[in-house]
C-alpha cells in the first residue's frame, strides 16, 4: 500500500516537474549582446527613434508581420516590448526575433543618452529585463542581403536604381551610380528630428529634418548631404540624399559610409560608382524635396527595402532568422543566423 502511494507521489511530483519545465521553457528570453541595428547589425547601443532586431528565445508563438503604419505596440501573441516601460512599435514578431522600432521618448526630458530596460512580454510571460545602452545615434544602412554587410540600399535618385552593378540584383534595376549624380542612402538610427513623431508612426508626407547632419563618404570621398530626413511613409527609416563628389573611386564595390555624431558606420557597406556624368549636376538654391521642377533630391515614392516582392527587409519573416548554429560561416540566399558575442557582432549564414 505504501508502495502505491510513494508511487503515485513520484507520478504526481512527475507531472508537476514537466508541467513546470514547459511553462517555463515558453517563457520569452532575450540573449545578452542580441539587440542590434537592424540596417548595420551592430550592436553595443540603440539610437531613439532608430529599428533594431531583437534576438532569443520564445519571443513570439508564431510568426506576424505588421501591414499598416502607425505600427502596433502589440502583435501576435506579444503583448508589448518596453524600454524603459515605454511600448515599441512593431514591425515583425517570430519566436526567436523582434524587429522593433526604439521609442523616440526611450530618455528621460533633458537626457542625450542613458541606459534602458529592455522587456519582452507575451501571453507566455515575461522575459527579464536586459539593460540596452542608448545613444544620441546610431547609424545602419540597410544592405539588399539584410545582414549588414555588402550591397547598400542607395538608389540613384533620378531613377530609382539601386547603385549596384547593372542587372545584378534580381527582379530589381540597378546601375552604377554615376559620379556627380545624386544618391539617396536608406538608413536607420540618425537620431532626433526637428518635428514630433508618434512611436510607431511616420511623417504623414511632411519633411522631417535630421537635428545632427550626418557626413558620408562614398570610397573614403566626402559626399555632398543635400538632405537628411525621416522617410515620410514609414517608421524609423532616415533617407539621405548625397551628390557623389568628384574624385570619388569607381568601381562595383566601393565603401558607403555614414559618420553622424562622431561615430562612423563600417567600411564593409557598398555601392557601383562610374565616371563623371556628362554634365555635372549642381544644386540650385531653390531646389527642396517638394519641388516639382526639381528632381535631384526629390523622394522616391516607393521603399526598395519594404517593396511587397522587392526587399521586404525589416517586415520579412524569412530574413535574418536566428538559430542556435557553430560559429562557422557559412552562405545561403536571404536567410541567416545572427550569433552574438564575437569581436564583429555581425551576421552567421547558414
Amino acid at each position: 500500500m505504501n508502495s502505491k502511494k510513494s508511487m503515485k507521489s513520484i507520478q504526481l511530483g512527475l507531472i508537476v516537474i514537466l508541467f513546470a519545465s514547459m511553462t517555463h521553457a515558453q517563457t520569452p528570453a532575450v540573449y545578452a549582446g542580441g539587440v542590434v541595428n537592424a540596417g548595420s547589425y551592430a550592436s553595443g547601443s540603440v539610437a531613439p527613434g532608430s529599428i533594431v532586431s531583437i534576438f532569443g528565445a520564445n519571443l513570439a508563438s508564431q510568426t506576424t508581420s505588421s501591414g499598416s503604419i502607425p505600427l502596433p505596440s502589440a502583435l501576435g501573441n506579444v503583448s508589448s516590448v518596453t524600454f524603459n516601460g515605454v511600448p515599441a512599435a512593431l514591425y515583425f514578431v517570430s519566436s526567436g526575433q523582434i524587429n522593433a522600432q526604439v521609442p523616440w521618448n526611450v530618455l528621460a526630458a533633458g537626457s542625450s543618452s542613458s541606459t534602458a530596460n529592455l522587456v519582452v512580454t507575451t501571453s507566455a510571460g515575461t522575459s527579464a529585463p536586459l539593460s540596452v545602452q542608448v545613444a544620441p545615434s546610431l547609424a545602419g544602412i540597410f544592405t539588399v542581403s539584410a545582414n549588414g554587410s555588402g550591397q547598400a540600399i542607395a538608389t540613384d535618385n533620378a531613377d530609382g536604381a539601386i547603385a549596384a552593378p547593372t542587372g545584378s540584383i534580381g527582379g530589381l534595376t540597378s546601375h552604377p551610380i554615376q559620379i556627380g549624380s545624386y544618391l539617396i542612402v536608406w538608413c536607420t538610427g540618425l537620431g532626433a528630428v526637428n518635428a514630433t513623431i508618434a512611436n510607431g508612426g511616420n511623417t504623414g508626407g511632411a519633411i522631417v529634418n535630421t537635428l545632427a547632419t550626418p557626413s558620408v563618404l562614398i570610397g573614403g570621398v566626402p559626399a555632398t548631404v543635400a538632405s537628411s530626413v525621416l522617410s515620410p511613409q514609414f517608421a524609423g527609416e532616415y533617407q539621405v540624399a548625397v551628390q557623389v563628389a568628384p574624385g570619388t573611386p569607381t568601381g562595383n564595390a566601393v565603401p558607403l559610409q555614414i559618420q553622424v555624431n562622431g561615430v562612423t558606420t563600417f567600411g564593409n557597406v557598398t555601392i557601383a560608382v562610374a565616371g563623371d556624368t556628362p554634365t555635372f549636376q549642381t544644386l540650385n538654391a531653390s531646389c527642396t524635396l517638394t519641388s516639382t521642377d526639381c528632381t535631384e533630391i526629390g523622394l522616391p515614392a516607393t521603399d526598395p527595402y519594404s517593396t511587397p516582392g522587392g526587399f521586404a527587409g525589416y517586415a520579412d519573416a524569412t530574413i535574418r532568422q536566428w538559430q542556435d548554429v557553430d560559429l562557422q560561416r557559412r552562405s545561403v540566399h536571404f536567410a541567416g543566423n545572427f550569433k552574438p558575442g564575437d569581436g564583429e557582432d555581425r551576421l552567421y549564414r547558414e
